[in-house]
């Protein structure tokens, strides 16, 4: 009893193992590689741009979230449109800012002018 105890618990740690291994590559190969353009900006001012050419329109205060992903956290800030801000980092879509008061949050890229 105790030696077929002591195999289906050898088993399972290397199952487990071998699954929390797979996912850690997958999350890896899923996490999008910064282009050398965005490392150049990392740690520089941009310019928030809330203009949008398709509908010729320009929005004025542009949301800076406190999660990008979980936008029911709220909005950390409120950015304008020209605004200078220090860009931090950028996952996929979302670009993480800095403002001039130190206050940081989540912007998709499309408002940031030197990604567009």
């Amino acid at each position: 009893m105790i030696k077929s105890t002591f195999k289906v618990v050898i088993i399972f740690a290397v199952a487990t193992t071998f699954v929390i291994g797979c996912a850690s590559k997958e999350k890896a190969e899923q996490t999008p590689e910064i282009s050398d353009e965005v490392k150049q900006l990392i740690g520089k001012h941009v310019t928030l741009d809330g203009y949008d050419p398709s509908a010729n329109t320009t929005i004025e205060n542009i949301n800076i979230w406190k999660d990008y992903n979980n936008r029911s956290l709220g909005i950390s800030t409120t950015g304008k449109h020209g605004q200078k801000v220090k860009l931090l980092n950028k996952v996929g879509d979302a670009v993480e800012v800095e403002t001039e008061d130190g206050k940081k949050g989540w912007v998709t890229y499309y408002f940031i002018k030197e990604l567009k």
